[in-house]
């Protein structure tokens, strides 16, 4: 299999899951809580698409219908080591049928993020094309 093929079917794949990801979470995570920041949990990112970098990953706590449950926010990391929790809250979706399952709000609400998924996806094809044609 050529390089070309190969990498239009892995955009193609990706830009598709995208397309059909983003749609489905935004549809089923309805409720929006503010969760509080309970801990950080030390890593490391990519940033600036080049250099790695350590960050903290924060551990969000969000309480629904007297339960309270946990999600581990890899989307909204710090840069700098946090010196506290204290005050920190982050805005969450959830799902109301499934209170377990919560995504960041401002990145489910995200209107490019579905656009970037398309755009990957019509990319793909391109090279899929592309490697028929050379």
């Amino acid at each position: 299999m050529n390089g070309l093929l190969f990498a239009g079917l892995l955009f193609t794949a990706l830009g598709a899951y995208g397309c059909y990801y983003y749609p489905k979470m935004r549809k089923a995570l309805t409720g929006r809580i503010e969760g509080t920041v309970v801990r950080y949990r030390e890593g490391t990112a990519h940033i600036n698409r080049k250099k790695i970098a350590k960050v903290w990953y924060p551990t969000v706590a969000y309480t629904v219908n007297g339960v309270t449950h946990s999600y581990d926010c890899t989307d909204c990391y710090e840069t700098e080591e946090p010196l506290s929790t204290e005050g920190k809250t982050v805005s969450l979706l959830y799902n109301p049928a499934n209170p377990k399952i919560c995504r960041r709000a401002e990145n489910i609400q995200a209107k490019g993020a579905l656009a970037v998924a398309a755009v990957v996806m019509l990319v793909g094809i391109g090279l899929i094309v592309l490697s028929f044609v050379a």
